[in-house]
């Protein structure tokens, strides 16, 4: 059972994909300058709330802090890192690893994870974790169809 979970994941992450795309699309403006983080949970999917920092004629992307239910936040199990191609359409790139930096209360702690899962140590730290912790899912590296690497910006989620 526990080896049909990823293949699960792969399959639902693939079948989000549309309703990922209409989401980013609605957001086109933010969303498209940079690869984004997806994430699976019991809910659905969470991806990273891109803003745009303009000074004169250079745009910079970043990320904004999300609230998610702590249930949602303990329930993550998978990532992906899509893009849009020179045609507008999604594609989904190959990730190779991520860091997983959990703050509870000051007290922080970093995991790295070299497939599309959460290790079982990053499962445990969310099984335990209490309301108010913040998540960070940082240093997302991948490659895109052609080789080139790509590096997501990051998703971070307070509990509540």
């Amino acid at each position: 059972m526990l080896k049909l979970i990823p293949i699960l994941m792969k399959k639902y992450i693939k079948l989000l994909l549309l309703l990922i795309t209409i989401t980013l699309c609605s957001n086109a403006g933010a969303q498209a300058l940079h690869p984004q983080t997806v994430a699976v949970c019991k809910s659905g999917i969470l991806f990273n709330k891109v803003k745009i920092k303009k000074e004169g004629k250079i745009e910079t992307p970043y990320t904004v802090m999300d609230t998610i239910s702590l249930e949602d936040a303990q329930s993550i199990t998978a990532f992906s890192i899509i893009d849009f191609d020179k045609n507008k359409n999604i594609q989904m790139l190959k990730l190779i690893s991520f860091e997983f930096m959990v703050d509870d209360n000051g007290v922080s702690y970093t995991m790295e994870s070299t497939s599309t899962t959460l290790t079982d140590e990053m499962r445990g730290s969310l099984a335990a974790m209490k309301s108010g912790t913040i998540l960070y899912f940082k240093e997302i590296r991948a490659l895109y169809p052609n080789g080139d690497f790509a590096y997501s910006l990051p998703l971070t989620l307070v509990a509540r």
